[in-house]
């Protein structure tokens, strides 16, 4: 018994001791449809608010953008509700098939505050499942 103890305690520090010594790689967030993506979200001294989206397709397998973007405002510290620009359900929705292109969508805001753009970049091709790029950048209108 202390023989078959002294046994599991051996191969479990060596089990640790791999453990600590091999690479560990996260996933790679590889496009196979886009080549790059670049979005910015910035609010002018009068409120006047832009996001701006530019991108640039694989050569070899894409056929389509889309573009879902959305302006954010923060209410009591930490809800974000939607502010109204005028779409259907609050959202700018726009896509393109030409293998570069660029997106501005600009709205006045009402109100001082902190804002966020919300966007789900969409490159769509053939050959793989469609490469989705969801984030958020946050301004404040002061």
């Amino acid at each position: 018994m202390k023989k078959s103890k002294q046994l599991t305690l051996i191969l479990l520090c060596i089990l640790m001791m791999m453990a600590s010594v091999l690479p560990v790689y996260a996933a790679d967030a590889r496009l196979s449809h886009g080549a790059i993506a670049s979005c910015g979200f910035d609010i002018g001294s009068d409120g006047w608010s832009e996001i701006t989206i530019s991108y640039s397709g694989n050569t070899t397998s894409f056929t389509s953008f889309t573009v879902e973007a959305y302006i954010q405002k923060r209410t009591l510290g930490f809800i974000w509700t939607k502010v109204d620009n005028g779409e259907p359900n609050k959202t700018w929705v726009d896509s393109s098939t030409n293998l570069m292109d660029s997106f501005l969508f600009g709205l006045q805001l009402d109100n001082k505050g902190t804002y966020r753009a919300v966007y789900t970049l969409t490159f769509s091709g053939t050959g793989a499942p469609d490469d989705v790029i969801e984030d958020t950048i946050e301004r404040t209108y002061e």
